[in-house]
């Protein structure tokens, strides 16, 4: 493996964020906000988030996200804003710390069939990393029940044994939630497969393809 470089970096790709989850913290107040890093564009990192209407143009804030298994953390201006869009300038130098969080990605179109100690149900898969899988459901399931899973994607189906780790309400759609699984695949395979379409959903794996 790669030695991931650690401490100020000067010059940072941003595009490895790009698709990413990302936490920001404001300075004035150490509120927190997160969304995703929806593009890298003329030096700016948009970022979609969810609640923006006590967020200013001008304020500062703490950035970060998780790339490459590492943690990373930068501080940044609001440049503008647009309803849930955000325009964030980078301010100082990019700091990274391993080992991180694994980064997470958005994706459309991805179902999950969930059999657990209560019964079978269905939703959908919002978001994946190498070792887990963000879900959208009708149904709630008891943190950390241990479930079986099966993710359709495209012409796959990914069998894994799942571990709530967490089933909140999904304050963005009544009567659903959302529920976070770790992956805990059974054959190396299946968990081979599974990096491919996570990586597959990586804009710097697309870039150097």
């Amino acid at each position: 493996m790669a030695e991931i470089p650690q401490g100020r970096i000067g010059g940072y790709q941003f595009k490895k964020i790009v698709g990413t989850r990302c936490r920001l913290q404001r300075h004035r107040d150490l509120k927190f906000f997160s969304g995703w890093v929806e593009a890298h564009k003329d030096d700016l990192i948009v970022v979609v988030a969810k609640d923006t209407s006590p967020m200013s143009v001008g304020e500062r804030y703490r950035f970060e996200a998780a790339a490459d298994r590492a943690a990373i953390g930068f501080d940044a201006i609001l440049v503008s804003k647009d309803l849930q869009i955000l325009r964030m300038q980078p301010t100082s130098d990019v700091h990274v710390n391993t080992p991180g969080q694994e980064p997470r990605y958005r994706v459309e179109g991805m179902t999950v069939e969930i059999h657990g100690p209560d019964g079978e149900s269905e939703g959908d898969v919002v978001d994946i990393s190498l070792s887990g899988a963000g879900l959208l459901s009708f149904d709630s399931i008891q943190r950390f029940a241990k479930v079986r899973v099966v993710i359709r994607h495209s012409a796959h189906a990914i069998e894994s044994i799942g571990h709530v780790r967490y089933c909140r309400p999904n304050p963005d759609l009544k009567g659903t939630y959302r529920i976070g699984l770790q992956l805990n695949f059974e054959d190396r395979l299946t968990k081979a497969m599974w990096s491919r379409i996570v990586l597959g959903n990586n804009p710097m794996v697309e870039e150097a393809a």
